[in-house]
């Protein structure tokens, strides 16, 4: 069945920190204003002494209004308090190759290269190897990555609708305290489940329910964020690092990059989807939603020059001209923070450090 109803009520995603200053940073150091100096100089005397989280904020801030010196001289205070904040070391390497494409050169700016470990990390959550997911897994992911404002009308279905919602509506509506003190009426619940009614009941159950109601719910089209996936972003995965040698294949390293040709093309995009959201390496995202341009996605794009993490092992996946602000504009538009959407058996492999060191 096919619902053509704009969905306006979901709630938009919080929390999600704006980084678009940092899509357009200008060639050279900003000039501080009357009122950036004011704000700079209150936020310094806000820090408090062993206070490294507030110098890196500091520094954050200072970065995002493009004043690359003072922002240096904050993020190494904050390591010399804290010298393992792998936050600020990571905004210290991006601030020094800001710097180093202002003036050209420089061996103090080099990026930094991970340390000589080969293990590539998933959640501890996840068990057994990677695989395919199936069509339920991407009725769940689907489900939790509808966002405020859909694009396009909403497609799917509510399983033994009337009695799911019925079942709903009694143990979960009537019994929330939020709607304790109005009087419902049959009329109201009338409406509740009318068919054309399907985004209310989406958003309720999302927001309501629990995961039996949550599994009745399959949503037959691709959420906004899917859609620039598929379109935008997952073709310039396969094309830097989709390929056999690479993470193309079963033998590949780390995680598998499915192609998105011939059979189970929806199964192969989710799959890619989930994958790239979950994987890290040395405790560092491919995809941050706390700070998208620190993604290593977006790190392992650019010239080696300009990387603040490289690549580990011999060869690294090859640098394209692409849209960085579209793939930070997509990152920050994902679920924050993220859901499990109660898929728990895919992960990446681990390899060897002979496989890693031969392949990459």
């Amino acid at each position: 069945m096919k619902y053509s109803i704009r969905f306006p009520i979901f709630t938009a995603a919080a929390g999600i920190v704006s980084m678009a200053t940092l899509m357009c940073a200008p060639s050279a150091n900003a000039q501080e204003t009357p009122a950036m100096a004011k704000q700079i100089q209150q936020r310094e005397a806000a820090i408090k002494p062993g206070d490294a989280a507030g110098h890196q904020s500091m520094a954050q801030y200072l970065f995002n209004n493009h004043l690359y010196d003072q922002a240096l001289q904050q993020v190494n205070e904050a390591l010399k308090i804290k010298p393992n904040f792998q936050n600020a070391q990571l905004l210290k390497n991006l601030i020094e190759s800001q710097l180093k494409r202002q003036s050209g050169a420089g061996n103090a700016n080099t990026a930094v290269q991970p340390s000589n470990s080969t293990e590539f990390s998933a959640p501890a959550s996840t068990a057994g190897g990677q695989r395919l997911l199936t069509m339920k897994d991407v009725y769940k992911i689907r489900f939790w990555q509808l966002q405020r404002r859909e694009t396009a009308p909403i497609e799917g279905v509510i399983l033994h609708r009337r009695k799911t919602l019925l079942s709903f509506w009694r143990n979960d509506i009537l019994r929330n305290p939020v709607f304790q003190n109005r009087t419902l009426t049959r009329q109201d619940y009338q409406h509740f489940i009318s068919p054309n009614n399907f985004n209310r009941q989406i958003y309720l159950i999302r927001r309501l329910g629990s995961k039996k109601y949550w599994d009745k719910v399959e949503i037959k089209s691709d959420p906004q964020v899917l859609k620039i996936f598929r379109t935008d972003i997952q073709p310039i995965v396969l094309q830097s690092c989709g390929t056999v040698g690479c993470h193309r294949g079963q033998n590949a390293p780390g995680f598998r990059i499915y192609g998105d040709q011939g059979s189970n093309n929806t199964l192969k995009t989710y799959t890619n989807f989930l994958t790239l959201t979950r994987f890290s390496y040395q405790h560092m995202p491919l995809i941050s939603l706390n700070n998208p341009r620190m993604s290593l996605l977006l790190q392992y794009l650019q010239p080696q020059e300009l990387q603040a993490y490289k690549h580990p092992g011999k060869r690294g996946p090859m640098p394209l001209k692409y849209g960085e602000s579209k793939i930070i504009d997509w990152i920050e538009s994902l679920r924050f923070p993220p859901h499990s959407y109660g898929i728990t058996r895919h992960t990446a492999k681990t390899p060897s450090a002979a496989t890693t060191g031969a392949s990459k």
